[in-house]
């Protein structure tokens, strides 16, 4: 049979409570042996209520952990891919995801849709200053350090593209916050 903390607590509150009793109806108040055991009683109660809130204390703090983990990995995984449905639903525009990734770089011949382009960036851009704002604001875990690792090769990759880089001057004018400015300034100089 598993006891919990909780059954414990509540053993020992009903041993206290029974104690109580005998204390007032009986004359066990007058031996020593009974002070002892009630004091000794107490002592125990007062350990195992310290040693709940120390357990609570430290299961709340791995749940605020794994829960800022989870968002994080939620962010992350929002951003691949919304981008990506994004390019199959617009495969006019595929000539622009090639140049994000790297592939094959925009040039003079490439037909472009400039009105496309600019929603496209402007909403990955978008999705990058949440997960920027949530660095910002995140202590340093190996968990979240190696998710911060994926989310910058994915920026990094996007930042040699330098249609993208031009849509972040914009994006940097109108629309971006503090934090994505000094991150953008900090990792690219720009």
């Amino acid at each position: 049979m598993k006891l919990s903390i909780e059954s414990g607590i509540y053993i020992l509150l009903s041993f206290g409570l029974l104690f109580t009793i005998l204390y007032w109806y009986g004359d066990y108040h007058k031996s020593d042996k009974f002070k002892v055991f009630f004091t000794a009683l107490g002592g125990i109660a007062i350990l195992f209520s310290i040693f709940a809130i120390i357990l609570q204390a430290l299961n709340y703090k791995e749940n605020i952990t794994n829960n800022d983990i989870h968002f994080f990995e939620t962010l992350s995984r929002d951003l691949i891919q919304d981008t990506l449905n994004l390019f199959i639903e617009n495969q006019d525009m595929s000539y622009y995801y090639n140049d994000l990734i790297g592939v094959q770089r925009i040039n003079e011949n490439t037909i472009r849709n400039i009105d496309k382009e600019n929603e496209i960036s402007m909403l990955i851009l978008s999705r990058f200053a949440s997960i920027i704002y949530y660095i910002d604001q995140e202590g340093n875990t190996k968990r979240i350090n190696s998710l911060k690792t994926r989310f910058e090769k994915v920026l990094n990759t996007f930042m040699k593209s330098p249609t993208f880089r031009e849509y972040y001057m914009l994006y940097k004018q109108k629309l971006s916050g503090p934090e994505t400015i000094k991150y953008f300034q900090k990792k690219y100089n720009i």
